[in-house]
């Protein structure tokens, strides 16, 4: 089937954060052969090329988006016994937590942690997205790309992607080079991992023997949190965490925990894990020592009442709000804790951080 050419589509309903302009064209591709025909059709007309996933990790500009924005809507499952392993290869534009909560009726394990996060299969693998101990590069076996400049289609193996913290290839080296069109995961059966995350780990207690009980309680800790979609709630047009964990070099980690003395505050308090030999420290615990409080205001942008991490729109944000409120708690962290957070949303449509600047 031929693609549809849609102009001047609106971006903002598919994005979770609700705001951006629209599209100078708009294309929904819901099969590899598709994603190919995008491809040559923006390169015929000169047009620049975005790729839209989910948008659950999205921030639109209010200007829109020039050119042609590509959204891999690419549908399917098939699944391949391994011995006590199931190889499941699973279309770009299946619903993530779907695809979670399939594996978890299965009987598979290694996406249980990752139960509730928002947005498609596509985008896993180039965020390596991550919670509760787990991420996807953990399971990746393989995946499924077009090349932009050439519209080939090819697989890419889990060791070619550079995965590390929210990081991969497609977001580094490879920047704006494929498009994605499917994921292979190699799931295993049997009982779960042990958590390894402190909050999950109280949750559940020791001797889990089935990956619903972590997802059951993945899902409860991120509705305490307003980190699942629901309509309900007020804190919803979110993208989840704006700001990843910063990890931190020997010498910046002993200067923060200056700071925190400096500050009246017992370093020891300071949750950290290890990095190999850097260390990673909550953003959260950083902003809120900041001064900020949830469901802090900024303008028409405010932090989630659940979750200081979260940056919303209570309605009648734009995304000049949002990026506006992000710079306020950036600069705030950086005066007081000497710490530079950096944003995790993918910024569509922006020249330099705001628009037109």
């Amino acid at each position: 089937m031929a693609i549809r050419i849609q102009r001047d589509h609106a971006l903002a309903p598919l994005t979770t954060l609700e705001v951006g302009g629209s599209a100078d064209v708009y294309v929904r591709a819901e099969t590899e052969g598709q994603v190919v025909e995008a491809i040559w059709y923006a390169q015929r007309a000169g047009l620049a090329l975005t790729v839209l996933g989910g948008g659950s990790n999205s921030l639109v500009a209010d200007a829109g988006v020039r050119g042609v924005v590509l959204q891999p809507a690419v549908m399917g499952r098939r699944v391949r016994a391994e011995g006590d392993a199931a190889v499941v290869e699973v279309g770009a534009g299946v619903p993530w937590d779907e695809l979670v909560a399939w594996s978890v009726s299965a009987g598979l394990c290694g996406l249980e942690a990752l139960s509730g996060i928002p947005g498609w299969v596509g985008a896993a693998p180039m965020q390596n997205i991550g919670a509760y101990g787990q991420e996807v590069a953990d399971v990746v076996d393989a995946v499924r790309v077009v090349r932009r400049d050439r519209g080939d289609a090819t697989w890419l193996a889990a060791d070619q992607l550079d995965f590390s913290y929210r990081m991969s290839a497609f977001k580094g080296r490879w920047r704006d080079r494929f498009v994605i069109t499917a994921v292979r995961f190699r799931l295993r059966r049997g009982a779960p991992d042990a958590p390894r995350y402190r909050e999950l780990m109280r949750a559940v207690g020791e001797g889990v023997d089935h990956p619903q009980v972590i997802r059951d309680a993945v899902l409860s800790l991120r509705r305490s949190k307003s980190m699942v979609l629901d309509d309900a709630d007020p804190n919803r047009r979110s993208a989840g965490s704006f700001f990843l964990n910063p990890i931190l070099s020997p010498v910046d980690f002993e200067r923060l925990k200056g700071r925190l003395s400096d500050h009246g505050l017992d370093p020891a308090t300071l949750p950290v894990w290890s990095e190999g030999s850097h260390h990673k420290v909550p953003a959260a615990w950083l902003i809120e020592r900041a001064g900020f409080q949830k469901g802090f205001e900024y303008g028409r942008a405010a932090l989630s009442s659940r979750h200081c991490l979260a940056l919303i729109n209570p309605g009648s944000a734009t995304a000049r709000d949002l990026i506006e409120l992000a710079e306020h708690v950036q600069v705030q962290v950086a005066l007081q804790w000497g710490v530079d957070l950096e944003p995790e949303p993918v910024l569509v449509g922006f020249a330099k951080g705001l628009d037109g600047v």
